[in-house]
């Protein structure tokens, strides 16, 4: 689990910091790369075995929707690094 923290700490912290866009587009645009980064697992049968093409569709939805929480909650403070690992490991 502490090596999974890397996606918070690197991409996600990273991205949120430096893309150059609105609130709306950089969420779209995170969610949407975070969603997709699990493609390989969910044709794997890791997740939505059962329904792989459709599981890709929800996996990216559920990441941009996650990330405008994870988002706004980070913004307030009232999420640490930590619960935000446990919530994207969580969605797996």
């Amino acid at each position: 689990m502490i090596l999974g923290l890397g996606v918070e700490i690197g991409w996600k912290g990273f991205l949120q910091k430096n893309i150059k866009a609105n609130f709306f587009k950089k969420n779209i645009l995170i969610g949407s790369i975070w969603g997709i980064w699990h493609i390989p697992i969910i044709l794997n049968g890791h997740n939505y075995h059962s329904h792989a093409v459709l599981g890709i569709g929800v996996q990216i939805l559920l990441c941009i929707v996650l990330i405008f929480y994870l988002s706004i909650a980070l913004k307030k403070q009232t999420v640490s690094l930590l619960s935000e690992h446990f919530i994207e490991v969580s969605t797996q």
